[in-house]
């Protein structure tokens, strides 16, 4: 290969890790990923309902409390980037 072939190939994949990393960053995508979490969190809080019912109260924490919180932290740094 000569040099101008890498050169194609180099900018090739530049211009595609860019194009991605737009996409990825967009307000639309971050809805989405938002949107995506916010449901499975409503998945984990029914989940704590029907293991521990309404009236859980302060007890330990349970894994789903620990991806619950992780989630929640995770959709505020998504709503930062909007």
């Amino acid at each position: 290969m000569d040099s101008i072939s890498i050169v194609t190939i180099i900018g090739s994949v530049a211009a595609v890790v860019g194009t991605v990393y737009a996409i990825r960053n967009s307000k639309g995508s971050l809805l989405r990923r938002i949107d995506r979490k916010e449901d499975q969190i409503r998945k984990i809080e029914h989940a704590l309902v029907l293991k521990y019912g309404l009236y859980r109260g302060k007890g330990p924490m349970d894994p789903l409390d620990i991806k619950k919180e992780k989630l929640q932290n995770q959709i505020a740094e998504l709503r930062r980037r909007l």
